[in-house]
């Protein structure tokens, strides 16, 4: 079990910056036009998550190396765990959002039987489905497909994995996306087979395991004070660039990549002094409500973009953030509450039934 001194919250606020820079990023459709907003490169945090994702898919493992279970066993446990603790989250900007969007329709059941709507619940909506209701969980069911894959094969082939088959599998979904035009930071449009999103997931999935490979092995290295500045000047730099790029677009889509990959390694290898500035567990529920933003923005997003209202842009963003964070705070204290009382009302049935 993880000690409390070895979690690095400085991810969490990162999580969090993030989450907001997406947010805003998504007010363009309340400018002028595309380029006229806040953030316009925002969608480019996204490989953030996924190399986070691909980071702890790899902690995952090496905790569990000594597991006799099969394959098949540890991927079950290993995605329902994945999914669990933000299930709830998205059932509830799902429901939600439906009856922001489609309060019409809600009654009717034949709505809820639609194949793009089981889909988007079900997560697997990245496989081709249309998302109805909230286009932002595009990650979460891509981030779930591509796990599903890359993690029994890491388990297969534990010994050569992050040396072998994580970088040639890179290489192969970057060739398949420069030889058939998919626009990876387009990923609910479909060049190829299902939405782009997918190959974007896999890609920085990879980075993510690969990072985790480099990270130990700046863990084994010794810092003195210097050291441990520069380390903590070039994480500061390489956050501040990545924050500017989303504005700006300083760098393209790899260099973003790159300089990310090596913001995480600094990060998780706990070397620098962010560690111990952001050794907070406040940065951890900052990050989760980060998340929680992610997940409730999308809808107001399309009611709003669809009134009737004649706002300044700067007014747009007031309402459009506004509601998203009085949301978020609503789904952040009311989840966990509805989850508890719904795990209790099943424990009570269930022992009915057995009794």
């Amino acid at each position: 079990m993880r000690k409390e001194n070895d979690y690095n919250y400085f991810i969490d606020f990162i999580k969090f910056i993030f989450s907001l820079i997406i947010v805003l990023y998504h007010t363009w459709v309340f400018s002028y036009g595309y380029g006229y907003g806040l953030f316009n490169y925002g969608y480019l945090a996204v490989g953030f998550y996924f190399i986070v994702t691909g980071y702890l898919m790899m902690q995952t493992l090496e905790k569990e190396k000594n597991s006799k279970e099969k394959i098949g066993i540890r991927t079950i446990k290993f995605i329902r765990k994945k999914i669990g603790g933000i299930f709830p989250y998205i059932l509830f900007s799902f429901i939600v959002g439906s009856i922001i969007i489609y309060a019409e329709d809600c009654l009717n059941l034949s709505f809820w039987l639609q194949n793009n709507m089981i889909a988007e619940i079900a997560q697997i909506g990245i496989l081709g489905f249309k998302f109805s209701i909230n286009g932002a969980t595009w990650y979460i069911s891509a981030m779930l497909v591509a796990l599903s894959f890359l993690y029994p094969l890491a388990i297969k082939f534990k010994d050569n994995y992050n040396t072998l088959i994580a970088p040639l599998l890179l290489l192969f979904f970057m060739w398949l996306v420069y030889s058939f035009g998919i626009k990876i930071d387009s990923p609910t449009e479909i060049n190829f087979i299902g939405f782009n999103g997918l190959y974007k997931s896999f890609i920085f999935l990879l980075l993510g395991n690969i990072s985790y490979f480099v990270t130990k092995k700046l863990k084994s290295i010794s810092f003195n004070k210097t050291g441990k500045i520069v380390l903590t000047i070039i994480e500061v730099f390489l956050l501040i660039n990545l924050i500017c790029t989303m504005h700006f677009y300083m760098f393209g889509t790899i260099t973003f990549a790159v300089m990310t990959l090596l913001l995480v390694v600094i990060t998780f290898s706990g070397k620098s002094y962010s560690k111990e500035i952001f050794n907070k567990p406040f940065y951890k529920k900052l990050g989760t409500f980060g998340f929680i933003m992610y997940l409730n923005n999308m809808y107001f997003r399309t009611a709003i973009r669809h009134s009737t209202l004649s706002f300044r842009y700067r007014n747009f963003i007031i309402l459009y953030v506004g509601l998203t964070v009085a949301m978020s705070l609503l789904a952040y204290y009311l989840v966990p509450i509805l989850t508890n009382l719904c795990k209790r009302i099943f424990i009570s049935l269930k022992r009915k039934l057995i009794s």
